[in-house]
């Protein structure tokens, strides 16, 4: 008889086997993890015994002894995965799925075979080592059903990954130790925390009715870029829902273009002017003028940090905390690595925004000794088409397989990056593997959701940040304080995204229409 809540649990469970993938290909354990996942799906309908065969057909019923996988007897392999459910059980790696959600909490592999070599010294018979486990697994393992197979099967996979390396014999090679254990365990723990971001609106409840028909000037750095493009993408949606009328403007990259583009724009006389993804020191005559005029400006990415601005004079500026973008991507480089790779960063350092992030990324990969900076690529957003092939082609030459990972100031740059891998003829889940610390746009995902030469990337919620601007500018218009909101950093991979195509958190639109009374 199928238990209540059987497939739901089964699969929250199958979410955590593949929350553990990563921990299983970092350690080097090869399995056939895709075919387990696909069959905890069938053992409502096809029984737990099914489902312990795909295991053991797939996963070779593999044992961890002395830091090599090697395979053994099916009634051995449920031995030991209760002796892992058991060590789950007791330190509360996996917790109740219904109570804990897809969060995985690991413990540090060397507390685990800690435990397990104490209750385990040596090898025992599969009878007398299903005796030694914890009463409550050995209970699953005799009297199985569909929840506690899957329950089994999960402790098997995660109790492998946890235990990869516990050595019986302390002169057997086991794999390369992190040279940062301090800095993995930190990154470990602040990549779960971004992998499990929420996607429920937690931002503004409350605020002025939409005021009458305004004008928006927005003025963008260039249109190439997809996160400038996104968010204007979002101005407009919002401005159009609240009645207002947008008009954008390209400054084209070049400074003489973003000036030309700002003068266009006070001479439109809007109510407000947004500043994106610009330094507003280039153009620090205009933005006088609109100071001057008393015109609102709302920055996106203008300046390094959240909120209103004395120095430029900005009624806020709408970004993501860059010091959480540039950490939280430097370690998922040092959690997925386990502490050992070599890293080329890609930024525009004509921008101080992108400036400021690549350096805080670099100072963020330095607090592991076993990352290493292979180079530090400096090539302008509106340059990457022309000059990022040709640099891909120069490191692969420089460096070969010492590089192993990028990371990037914009997702655009694995665009351009992409062609060059494939002609040199690199896998595109292969290394050199790439994170984009922004901005999340649609080409980005399709390359994540694609394994396609880009692993990951910390999306900002473009069209949700559109909405907040238009609702900054509303709040300027009644004299009303800014909201100082601040999306929170999450990291969007292919194990997370599920065939999104961007990073957007539910529920903002419902929230502002509510505020404006629209």
């Amino acid at each position: 008889m199928q238990q209540p809540g059987g497939r739901v649990h089964g699969h929250l469970v199958g979410a955590r086997l593949q929350a553990l993938h990563l921990r299983l290909t970092g350690s080097g354990l090869v399995v056939g993890f895709s075919r387990v996942v696909s069959a905890h799906n069938n053992a409502a309908s096809d029984g737990p015994d099914h489902l312990l065969s795909v295991i053991h057909r797939n996963i070779g019923a593999t044992a961890i002894t002395s830091g090599l996988a090697r395979p053994v007897g099916l009634s051995k392999a449920l031995s030991i995965s209760a002796v892992g459910l058991a060590s789950i059980t007791r330190h509360n790696l996996l917790g109740h799925p219904l109570q804990h959600g897809l969060r995985t909490k690991y413990l540090p592999p060397p507390e685990v075979c800690r435990w397990a070599q104490n209750r385990h010294p040596k090898p025992h018979p599969p009878g007398r080592l299903l005796r030694a486990v914890h009463p409550s697994a050995r209970t699953l393992l005799m009297h199985p059903s569909r929840k506690t197979a899957i329950m089994a099967a999960a402790a098997l996979l995660a109790f492998a990954a946890a235990t990869t390396g516990c050595g019986q014999d302390s002169t057997s090679p086991g794999p390369p130790k992190a040279g940062c254990p301090a800095a993995l365990a930190r990154a470990e723990g602040n990549v779960e925390q971004a992998m499990n971001t929420t996607t429920s609106w937690d931002g503004p409840t409350s605020g002025p009715k939409a005021a009458s028909r305004r004008t928006i000037a927005f003025v963008a750095q260039t249109m190439i870029n997809p996160g400038v493009a996104g968010v204007a993408r979002g101005v407009r949606e919002a401005a159009k829902v609240i009645g207002w009328d947008v008009k954008v403007i390209d400054g084209q990259g070049t400074p003489a273009g973003i000036q030309a583009a700002f003068s266009q724009a006070i001479n439109l006389k809007p109510a407000g002017i947004v500043i994106s993804a610009f330094d507003p020191a280039v153009t620090s005559q205009q933005v006088a003028q609109a100071n001057a005029r008393n015109i609102p400006l709302v920055g996106w990415h203008a300046v390094h940090s959240p909120g209103p601005s004395k120095h430029p004079r900005l009624f806020t500026n709408v970004t993501t905390r860059v010091e959480d973008v540039a950490k939280t991507s430097a370690d998922w480089i040092i959690a997925h690595s386990q502490g050992k790779a070599g890293v080329v960063i890609f930024t525009d350092a004509s921008v101080p925004f992108a400036r400021n992030k690549s350096e805080l990324i670099r100072r963020e990969l330095t607090t592991c000794s076993g990352v290493s900076l292979l180079s530090y690529e400096n090539i302008p957003i509106t340059d990457t088409t022309s000059r990022v092939p040709q640099a891909v082609s120069s490191l692969l030459a420089r460096f070969q397989n010492k590089w192993t990972y990028s990371v990037a100031i914009n997702d655009l740059y694995f665009a351009d990056a992409a062609p060059a891998l494939q002609a040199a003829g690199k896998q595109g889940d292969g290394p050199p593997l790439n994170i984009g610390a922004g901005d999340g746009d649609p080409s980005a995902f399709q390359r994540i959701n694609n394994r396609h030469y880009q692993a990951a990337t910390i999306p900002e919620p473009l069209i949700e940040q559109g909405w907040q601007i238009i609702d900054e500018f509303n709040r300027a218009f009644s004299a009303q304080p800014a909201s100082t909101y601040v999306a929170p950093v999450h990291i969007s991979t292919a194990l997370n995204s599920k065939g999104a195509t961007s990073w957007d958190p539910t529920g903002y639109r419902e929230a502002y229409r509510k505020i404006w009374g629209k």
